[in-house]
């Protein structure tokens, strides 16, 4: 950015005099750099320098990137519904996809929500501003938001009970006869509202998500397998868990730290800690990093299972080793069982 704007500068000196292009090339690259108040500096230049071009749609959605950049939010909102508007400029879909991307980065699912909801009234919704706005939910784990707009998207009620099925059918209807073009489900939103349900504690409902997904002919992306071997965790399912890495691995062949990390820790959660033990080892020999779930999940659980040797040969192993203060909180080994009295008068 600071290349950028030292030639816009020069431009600005010795000519040619810059072009709405280069200013927006130039407010590109502070975003790039997480310069928001930069770039919102070249906005307002563009819009009092008379030596300047005037800003179009395109400089006022750099802008609403560059505040999501900057955790702006609430300057995003004032772009998107005052400012454009004031001056004239036509709004676009990436224009409330990058106010919808802003809410997210700054945790504010309920404005991302309303710029959804803005988009829809202006016949301006995408897949790409509803996926901001699960995003949004997701990141807040707030999974009832999150799933209602997901199944809006989707346009079937597959992910809730019979009750719960009648209600978002009349909701429907009503969204229909109000002909809202709202935007189709994509392989992202599936990923993202099984996140939401996941972060949720949602576990069946992130299952039931995928099980959509499988039923539409669709193939599981990695992430959307990752986020379901989490919820297996969750929900003790460590067979299932096992099923669905080995399914990422069969489909994709590199295995992800996430999805190794995840099966690691369904298989600790259900005591399992042979087969937490042996995926840990097959983690490494991917060159993965194994620490975090080493430290997290693996110790704890073998050493609640009295295989204290085992984590003193891990943590010898391990090229991050876990400190003398943390091995110090370890509880100490089972003893072993007494000796039985017919035993005893054996060995006599």
């Amino acid at each position: 950015w600071e290349r950028a704007l030292a030639i816009l500068h020069r431009m600005r000196i010795h000519g040619p005099s810059p072009n709405v292009i280069s200013m927006n090339a130039a407010m590109s690259a502070c975003r790039r750099g997480s310069e928001w108040s930069r770039a919102l500096h070249l906005l307002d230049q563009m819009r009092h320098d008379e030596s300047l071009p005037r800003p179009t749609s395109i400089t006022a959605n750099v802008a609403i990137a560059a505040c999501g950049q900057g955790s702006k939010w609430d300057a995003a909102l004032h772009l998107l519904t005052v400012d454009m508007e004031a001056q004239g400029l036509r709004l676009m879909d990436s224009s409330f996809a990058s106010a919808a991307t802003a809410c997210a980065q700054a945790s504010q699912w309920e404005s991302a929500l309303l710029v959804a909801a803005h988009s829809l009234r202006r016949r301006l919704a995408s897949t790409m501003t509803f996926n901001a706005t699960l995003h949004a939910a997701a990141l807040a784990s707030a999974w009832p938001a999150a799933l209602e707009l997901f199944e809006q998207m989707l346009g079937r009620c597959s992910t809730r009970g019979p009750r719960q099925q009648q209600q978002q059918q009349q909701q429907q209807r009503q969204e229909q006869k109000q002909q809202l073009p709202l935007p189709r489900a994509d392989l992202l939103s599936f990923s993202t509202a099984m996140t939401a349900c996941e972060r949720g504690s949602e576990w069946p409902r992130a299952l039931s998500i995928l099980s959509v997904l499988r039923n539409m002919g669709q193939r599981p992306t990695q992430i959307s397998l990752a986020v379901a071997v989490a919820a297996c965790s969750q929900g003790s399912q460590w067979r299932s868990a096992l099923d669905l890495h080995q399914e990422a691995i069969a489909l994709y062949g590199m295995p992800t730290e996430a999805g190794f990390s995840s099966a690691v820790e369904a298989t600790a959660n259900a005591e399992q800690w042979a087969a937490a033990l042996a995926l840990h080892s097959e983690m490494r020999a991917h060159n993965l990093n194994s620490d975090p779930v080493l430290r997290r999940v693996l110790v704890p659980c073998l050493a609640a299972a009295g295989k204290l040797d085992l984590v003193t040969t891990l943590v010898r192993d391990q090229k991050g080793h876990l400190s003398e203060s943390a091995l110090s909180r370890l509880p100490p080994p089972h003893p072993p069982p007494p000796r039985s009295s017919k035993s005893n008068r054996k060995a006599k």
